[in-house]
């Protein structure tokens, strides 16, 4: 998902991202980028949901 965000292929990076969360919801990375490909896209609340999921769902240790 970070390559094709870094890529501006934002429906790719989202559809990639979902599933790494799908398979592993502890993914601080996926959480991450997903809020970055959100604010890109101008989606401003869910980019927000996104980053709150990093927080809520991730063990503080696994987000470095």
């Amino acid at each position: 998902g970070a390559t094709y965000r870094h890529r501006g292929e934002f429906d790719l990076a989202l559809a990639d991202l979902d599933h790494a969360v799908r398979i592993e919801p502890t993914a601080a990375r996926a959480y991450f980028h997903r809020g970055m490909v959100l604010a890109a896209k101008g989606d401003h609340a869910r980019a927000l949901h996104a980053r709150l999921c990093l927080l809520f769902h991730c063990p503080l240790k696994t987000r470095q």
